[in-house]
């Protein structure tokens, strides 16, 4: 509630990313685009840190509870100058709502092995998602979360997520998979084990005489067999790189 998301996006990338919905991407056959995500109001993040107990002393400019300050590190790998980028804006905003956030920055190797040990307060981490919402199984699943060399790097555990991923894994089809891969959508979602801020819009370019069919955005190649080119026309070798026969 504390992150204008769609600003920070928009900082960085203008107009070639776009805000995340969950561990999903809109490219999987399984995503939603209805999943309710929660959405930017400072006032109600204020308010919702006061209820919890998380007040703003006067003449202070961080929230404390019992004495403790409202702190906490967030763990960056120094060779990704959009996260680094983005880490700055996100400490700036959480900042005006009183929460101090200190920069942990690191070098690649380092990053990982800290990653892997589970060794930081907060970690901002990217991930590539396969096409198959399978892969959500080796960073959320109680199992993974259970697993020293797992991939749920923040433990997160929901039985509910993993029995409905489990079910829509299991469907037989899209139609049976869909109210299964929404639920587990929905319940990671409402949980927060992670905020997440973006994903990258990806540009499949190619001359404007090839003639492709059956593109899908998971694997481009899928139906090359069947691209054409117009009898009679060449591509230009130097300005492409791939070459498909005519026919």
């Amino acid at each position: 509630m504390g992150l204008d998301r769609g600003k920070l996006v928009r900082s960085l990338f203008d107009s070639l990313a776009v805000v995340s919905t969950g561990p999903m991407t809109r490219a999987q056959p399984l995503a939603d685009s209805t999943i309710a995500t929660i959405g930017y109001d400072s006032a109600g993040a204020a308010r919702l840190l006061d209820s919890l107990g998380w007040t703003l002393p006067a003449g202070k400019t961080v929230r404390e509870r019992r004495g403790q300050p409202l702190k906490f590190a967030v763990l960056v790998p120094s060779i990704s100058p959009n996260r680094m980028a983005l880490i700055v804006a996100i400490q700036e905003s959480l900042r005006k709502l009183g929460v101090q956030v200190t920069v942990d920055a690191v070098d690649g190797n380092t990053f990982l092995g800290r990653l892997a040990a589970r060794d930081f307060d907060v970690v901002f981490h990217g991930m590539h998602a396969e096409p198959s919402v399978s892969g959500l199984r080796a960073s959320w699943t109680v199992a993974s979360a259970r697993d020293a060399n797992g991939l749920n790097f923040g433990n997160y555990e929901n039985p509910r997520f993993d029995a409905h991923l489990d079910s829509a894994l299991a469907a037989r089809d899209l139609a049976s998979a869909r109210p299964h891969a929404k639920e587990a959508f929905e319940t990671i979602v409402a949980d927060v084990p992670a905020v997440w801020l973006y994903e990258t819009r990806t540009a499949t370019l190619m001359h404007k005489r090839i003639r492709p069919v059956h593109l899908v955005s998971t694997a481009w190649w899928a139906g090359i067999a069947d691209w054409s080119i117009p009898p009679g026309e060449r591509l230009p070798r130097d300005r492409v790189g791939l070459r498909v026969a005519s026919r």
